[in-house]
């Protein structure tokens, strides 16, 4: 797992409220597995403008995360990019999309997304 990533901490509607202050663009990734020893990404994902926010969708359907802030949206979409490619998460049936309106290309496979 990228050691840049925090957590990894249950995906829960508090923790994440108390993990994650900032409102802030950021990239993360979700586990399901009961097995609290390793963690098993299944899913990537990003926020735009807000990483709190986003996790907030995902309660209930993962039982762990892990993110990181980014300073910027496409700084957030390149780090989707790279844990998409690193990863290989089964719930991501699709490269990364980038925000309409941008020319922002895939660090790995140069992918307008």
């Amino acid at each position: 797992m990228p050691n840049s990533l925090r957590g990894p901490l249950a995906l829960k509607d508090h923790v994440i409220d108390e993990e994650i202050s900032q409102e802030s663009p950021g990239a993360y990734v979700l586990e399901e597995s009961r097995d609290l020893v390793s963690f098993h990404v299944a899913y990537v994902g990003r926020s735009d403008r807000d990483i709190n926010n986003q996790l907030h969708v995902h309660v209930g359907s993962y039982k762990r995360f892990q993110y990181e802030y980014c300073s910027s949206a496409e700084e957030a979409f390149q780090k989707e990019c790279n844990l998409y490619h690193d990863l290989e998460p089964r719930d991501n049936p699709v490269h990364p999309r980038r925000q309409p309106g941008t020319a922002w290309k895939c660090p790995r496979c140069k992918l307008l997304g």
